[in-house]
């Protein structure tokens, strides 16, 4: 039963999230999952939809040590 709450309110999360974006809830979740890559202007209407700042920046290695 506590996974099924769980569930709900995730779905719930998703359905409000696109609908923020204009889509469906099913996107969202290959999103989430890893079932499809978001291209920039995806990322851009999640960034409106949640109220944040969408940044895109490039590093060489060595940035990442």
């Amino acid at each position: 039963e506590g996974e099924s709450l769980l569930q709900e309110s995730f779905t719930s999360a998703q359905v409000e999230l696109a609908e923020k974006m204009g889509t469906t809830q099913r996107a969202i979740s290959r999103l989430e999952n890893g079932g499809t890559t978001p291209n920039v202007g995806t990322l851009a209407k999640i960034a409106e939809a949640t109220e944040t700042e969408l940044r895109i920046s490039f590093t060489t290695p060595e940035d990442n040590m």
